[in-house]
């Protein structure tokens, strides 16, 4: 499963995969979402594990612990 990150917005689905499917490489994750200027995360805020997709763009949650992962951030 590729590892991948999101934005941390309730209201955005900004995805982008960590790795080139062509190439191979890593891909930097973004610091900020490119679309609306939020918080970029690429590790579950509960139990720190990597997010692998697919991810549900509704209801985005983590494959270890299962919380739902930009409920959790907002709540932080």
């Amino acid at each position: 499963m590729p590892a991948l990150a999101i934005c941390s917005a309730l209201n955005c689905d900004f995805q982008i995969g960590l790795q080139d499917p062509v190439k191979g490489t890593a891909v930097i994750t973004p610091l900020q979402c490119p679309s609306c200027g939020s918080k970029v995360l690429s590790l579950c805020p509960s139990c720190g594990f990597l997010l692998v997709s697919p991810l549900n763009k509704e209801q985005p949650t983590c494959s270890l612990c299962g919380c739902n992962i930009k409920s959790l951030f907002a709540a932080l």
